[in-house]
């Protein structure tokens, strides 16, 4: 294990090993700032460009009555619970930690802060039309530019790869679980009617849309 110094001594015949654990909490603590610090960018991202959106329209979510807004706005709110816990007092979470090797959760940095980039690019391209999903608001046009260009829904892979990394920063199955069960059980969910009001909204144009692009990633052939 990186970053853990071990102590054999003898007591007797038998072997006793004592662990060192300051280089590893050293290593720790820094996999916690880098993703307190691209946590946080995420959700300053997600709020300055929802007071965008509603600024420009009112009718960003949907009618009170709608279980699947509520019961998924919540999940992905209490989410974030956990992921706290594990910056402040991962102690918490022990339970649940994995032993991933530095390696992946340094690449889980580097993929946050990709995940900055491309959740700015997804946001800005977007622009006033943000809402969530399924809601067609009074102004909304078809966006076909930027990552949209390629992809249907750019927004839903990023919100994907921000799952992935909180699990490999975190190295926590539970936080894994968590994050990577809501984002797919958002889209399994919601992904269908959403191009159901876009079909009804925009007609053959967004059928030809659908054609030229992917859903997720972008067409290959």
């Amino acid at each position: 294990m990186p970053g853990v110094v071990r102590n054999v001594t003898f007591d007797g015949l038998r072997p006793r090993q004592t662990i060192e654990w300051g280089a590893t909490m050293n290593t720790e603590l820094n996999f916690r700032i880098a993703l307190a610090v691209i946590g946080s960018m995420y959700a300053a991202i997600r709020i300055y460009y929802t007071g965008v959106a509603l600024r420009a329209d009112q009718s960003f979510f949907r009618p009170r009555i709608d279980v699947r807004q509520l019961v998924f706005g919540t999940l992905g709110f209490l989410n974030i619970v956990p992921t706290v816990i594990y910056v402040v007092a991962p102690e918490q979470l022990v339970w649940a930690a994995l032993p991933l090797p530095a390696g992946w959760r340094w690449f889980g940095v580097g993929l946050g802060l990709l995940g900055i980039v491309l959740l700015l690019w997804v946001h800005q391209t977007l622009g006033r039309n943000f809402s969530v999903p399924g809601v067609m608001k009074e102004h909304q046009s078809l966006v076909t530019v930027g990552p949209y260009r390629w992809v249907r829904h750019p927004m839903y892979s990023v919100l994907f790869l921000i799952a992935l990394v909180y699990f490999l920063i975190s190295a926590n199955w539970f936080i894994g679980m968590i994050w990577i069960g809501w984002i797919v059980g958002t889209v399994a969910l919601m992904v269908g009617e959403e191009e159901a009001v876009m079909i009804a909204k925009f007609g053959d144009a967004y059928r030809v849309y659908m054609g030229r692009t992917g859903r997720f990633l972008p067409r290959v052939l």
